[in-house]
C-alpha cells in the first residue's frame, strides 16, 4: 500500500470497519461505515449480522459489499461463495463439505455462526434492490449472468424461506 501511495499522494485512503484492527500500519483518511456511493458508480454497503465459525468460536465478520452501476457488477468479500469444477481438488472437498460447492452462497460456517438473521435479511434486501447480474465473489468463479437470481437463492435461509434442514 506504501509504494501505491507513493505514486499516488493525493489519492484518499478508504477502508472499512474492522480492516484498522487487522492492519493498524494502515493510515486511512476515511471508514466506510454507513451505506453510500462513490458518484453514483460504485455504491457500497456494510453487510451487518454476519458471522462466523472459527476454531476459537464464533466472531463477528466485518463484511462490505459493492455494486459497480456501469458494468452491473456485485463485488462480494467473504460473504459468499462460488467455487466449481476449476477449483483444486482439495478445495472442492472442502466446500462440498462447507456446502458451497458449485452455488453462490456462504458456507455452513457463516450460516450457523451468523446469530442476527434480521440484519443479514435487511442487508440482502438492499443489496437485492441494487441494478447487477454479473457477481463477481472474492473467492470462486464469477458468475457473468444470473448473479441476482443466484445470490438470492444462495440467502433464501436468512430470508425466511429456506429450509434449514434442507440447505445444510
Amino acid at each position: 500500500m506504501g509504494s501505491t501511495h507513493a505514486l499516488y499522494p493525493e489519492a484518499k485512503v478508504w477502508g472499512v470497519t474492522g480492516l484498522t484492527d487487522k492492519r493498524p500500519d494502515l493510515k486511512l483518511d476515511a471508514v466506510l461505515t454507513q451505506p453510500g456511493s462513490f458518484e453514483g458508480v460504485l455504491d457500497y454497503l456494510q453487510f451487518q449480522g454476519f458471522g462466523v465459525i472459527l476454531p476459537g468460536g464464533i466472531k463477528l465478520a466485518h463484511e462490505t459489499v459493492f455494486c459497480h452501476q456501469p458494468s452491473g457488477s456485485l463485488i462480494l468479500t467473504d460473504i459468499a461463495f462460488n467455487f466449481d469444477q476449476n477449483s483444486p481438488l482439495t478445495t472442492r472437498l472442502a466446500v462440498q463439505i462447507l456446502g458451497s460447492y458449485k452455488a453462490l452462497r456462504p458456507s455452513r460456517l457463516e450460516r450457523w455462526g451468523s446469530r442476527d438473521k434480521g440484519a443479514i435479511a435487511a442487508a440482502v434486501q438492499q443489496i437485492l434492490a441494487w441494478n447487477f447480474d454479473r457477481v463477481i465473489p472474492g473467492h470462486g468463479a464469477i458468475v457473468d449472468t444470473g448473479g441476482k437470481a443466484q445470490f438470492k437463492a444462495g440467502y433464501e435461509w436468512f430470508l425466511g424461506r429456506g429450509n434449514l434442514s434442507a440447505q445444510v
